[in-house]
């Protein structure tokens, strides 16, 4: 197996779990709701996310960085509440893709 097949196969293992974070089971099997509740599974992953100014976050509109063992999210108070809701959904992106190749 390559490097980058092995890369993949972590990739989609982190998206799995995502995704079981967010498929609600029903009677008829599984639905996934259009409106991802990006905020719930960021807190599930136990994820903090700091509201900052734009001036701490320079030329970026978002963020992220380890601490030690926990990941921080900073996303900016001068955003609304969809370019926070973005911003935070792109940074997850970044957090398990380096997860998954870590």
């Amino acid at each position: 197996m390559t490097c980058a097949q092995k890369h993949f196969r972590e990739i989609r293992k982190k998206v799995d779990e995502l995704l079981d974070l967010v498929i609600d089971e029903e009677d008829d099997g599984y639905s996934i709701d259009p409106r991802v509740d990006v905020e719930s599974i960021v807190e599930k992953l136990g994820i903090t996310v700091e509201v900052v100014s734009q001036q701490e976050l320079g030329k970026y509109r978002s963020k992220h960085a380890k601490r030690g063992e926990a990941w921080v999210v900073q996303v900016s108070e001068e955003d609304s509440e969809e370019e926070r809701r973005f911003s935070l959904a792109h940074e997850l992106g970044h957090i398990v893709l380096f997860e998954a190749i870590e």
